[in-house]
């Protein structure tokens, strides 16, 4: 009976072993369950695994900043340069004059600076070169190549201009610019 006894506490106290084993094997189970519930199948550990080292997501780049492109200044419109005319070359000659006729036009043309001039008309294809003395509101005597004297030229007023030659005839002439004048020089 001693034997009995013993074998019934020992087996009831197993049992209670087993009870109270199962009771926190149970207790254990629940809690791993719930920790089961929060942690995620990687990293999950059984008993014969090692444990897998959780991956770290690889940082996704930073997409570079695209440049703006600078805004290019509207290039200014070019002002197209005016056609500007060939510059007239300062004449040499002060004074020009002429006389029309029915078929041609006289001509003198004076240079005050080297008291030189030219006599020529419309209908010759020459000049004749002429000295001169004085000045043109006074009277400008004319010299032909020789040195004969050939008449005076005297600004009457306005454009108008007189001509008394050697046999002491008048001669209306007219003052014109001397480019009109240098315009009919007949070239030789």
């Amino acid at each position: 009976m001693k034997r009995c006894l013993l074998a019934v506490v020992i087996v009831f106290a197993l049992g209670l072993m087993t009870s109270c084993g199962a009771k926190q094997n149970s207790a254990a189970s629940d809690s791993a369950q719930k920790k089961e519930s929060t942690v995620s199948e990687a990293d999950k550990v059984t008993p014969t695994e090692t444990p897998k080292p959780t991956a770290t997501p690889e940082p996704t780049a930073t997409p570079e900043p695209t440049a703006t492109p600078e805004p290019t200044a509207t290039p200014e419109p070019t002002a197209t340069p005016e056609p500007t005319a060939t510059p007239i070359p300062e004449s040499k000659y002060d004074f020009a004059c002429k006389r029309e006729l029915t078929e041609y036009t006289l001509y003198y043309l004076f240079d005050f600076d080297e008291m030189a001039g030219l006599d020529y008309n419309t209908s010759d294809t020459s000049a004749m070169d002429v000295s001169i003395s004085g000045d043109i509101q006074n009277g400008v005597e004319i010299y032909l190549n020789d040195g004969t004297f050939f008449g005076t030229i005297t600004k009457q007023g306005g454009s108008k201009v007189v001509l008394i030659d050697y046999n002491g005839f008048d001669w209306d002439y007219e003052e014109i610019p001397v480019s009109e004048a240098e315009a009919v020089v007949p070239v030789e």
